[in-house]
């Protein structure tokens, strides 16, 4: 069954349930072709399945694309990738970077996200208390001692399974 349909061409991306079931975040692209982040950037919103609300979580600025969405298991925080617009091509200093924004129990900002690190495809250990995400390198951050430790080459680790 459809539990959202996105407004008129925009594109819907990057599920993820929260660890209690009750909440899927997702990113909703601008549509309209390769002109759409001119005026706006992607936004995170989450629907509450219990009330069937959305709510917009954040809205990012022009020529940002979000990628990668992961909710944590145990509390309402996200960790989610960004990177420019095009970001495939030119220019060569186009940088992906990995957040952590905590939400409040409506579903909102709580606080300025946390840059992790620079990379993508952010996934939550099943405590909560690290992340692994990718640079091209498997990366792990611990979030009790702040530090990142590569672990291996590949890319998009997924903890979720």
């Amino acid at each position: 069954r459809t539990i959202y349909s996105a407004p008129d061409s925009n594109y819907v991306r990057w599920p993820a349930w929260s660890g209690d079931g009750r909440y899927v975040a997702f990113v909703e692209q601008p549509g309209g072709g390769t002109s759409r982040y001119t005026n706006t950037g992607d936004a995170i919103l989450a629907l509450d399945l219990t009330t069937h609300t959305v709510v917009l979580v954040a809205q990012f600025p022009p020529n940002t694309f979000v990628r990668d969405l992961d909710f944590a298991r145990g509390r309402l925080a996200l960790a989610y990738g960004t990177q420019p617009y095009s970001c495939s091509g030119p220019p060569k200093n186009c940088v992906k970077k990995v957040f952590v924004q905590e939400l409040d129990a409506a579903l909102h900002l709580n606080g300025t996200p946390t840059l992790i690190g620079v990379g993508w495809s952010p996934s939550w250990s099943s405590d909560d208390g690290a992340l692994v995400f990718t640079d091209g390198t498997v990366k792990r951050y611990d979030f009790t001692l702040a530090r990142i430790t590569n672990l291996s080459s590949g890319d998009f680790p997924d903890w979720r399974r």
